[in-house]
């Protein structure tokens, strides 16, 4: 279970009290920190990162037959490769800003976020897991955590609003027509440029065998048969860039 509380301490604690009551509890990290020591509450390793495959919905409730199905997926005695996190929504995200945005999940009670490495069997657990959780959907997904699956128009469009779709389409023809960022443009013929020639991924040109971060990255992506533009800009030979830009996550302690 995971915290970040920015109030008042006395009154996060009290907040805390009832979660560090639970039987089991086995270690206990909620301490005052920094905003530059924020990471830590993952207790992620440095600079050990791996491939990460993401999917998500986002849900409308959480009542005891929404946890007891969870916990059929991924409980005790299942054997499994993925990683879920359930996040509590509401607050100031569930608040309409003063300047309309983009933002259209704001109902959401929870975000399902599902992980899984490259293998296929995982891949499909993984979807096993989402598709269990369908009653309490919203039908909406976060942006944030969509994976490297989910660049298709449907997938996109599941992120947004209607009509917020629709206006980013519209932005996205005047002022992306070459498909840098993942809203396709309101002309959706333009992604038929080729079936095998829009790019998902641009990866640095950096071959596999220097067991490099995007070498590792581009073995996991030929497996899935992703399309993959690589870049022959030298001046950054690490970052990842472009249309679908895949997350890389640290190796979680169990």
């Amino acid at each position: 279970m995971r915290v970040a509380y920015s109030g008042d301490e006395a009154d996060g604690l009290a907040q805390l009290e009832p979660l560090r009551r639970i039987a089991g509890l086995e270690r206990d990290t909620i301490r005052r920190m920094t905003y530059a020591h924020v990471g830590d509450i993952h207790h992620d390793e440095i600079d050990v990162p791996v491939a990460a495959f993401d999917r998500n919905i986002l849900l409308g409730d959480l009542d005891g037959d929404a946890v007891r199905m969870l916990s059929t997926q991924l409980g005790p005695g299942k054997s499994s490769r993925v990683v879920v996190e359930l996040r509590a929504w509401g607050g100031a995200l569930s608040r309409p800003p003063k300047v309309p945005n983009a933002i259209g999940f704001r109902g959401a009670a929870f975000s399902l976020l599902a992980i899984s490495d490259g293998q296929p069997e995982n891949r499909r657990q993984r979807d096993a897991v989402l598709a269990a959780m369908q009653p309490w959907s919203t039908g909406m997904t976060y942006p944030n955590f969509n994976g490297v699956e989910d660049t298709s128009i449907d997938a996109v469009r599941r992120s947004y609003a209607g009509a917020d779709f629709t206006r980013l389409q519209q932005l996205k023809h005047e002022y992306d027509p070459d498909m840098n960022f993942n809203i396709p443009p309101k002309d959706e013929c333009a992604l038929i440029r080729s079936p095998t020639a829009i790019p998902l991924f641009t990866l640095p040109s950096m071959p596999a065998s220097q067991g490099s971060r995007a070498g590792r990255l581009r073995q996991d992506l030929a497996a899935l048969r992703l399309p993959v533009h690589v870049s022959q800009l030298r001046s950054a030979p690490e970052p990842l860039t472009g249309g679908a830009t895949p997350k890389l996550r640290h190796k979680k302690r169990v």
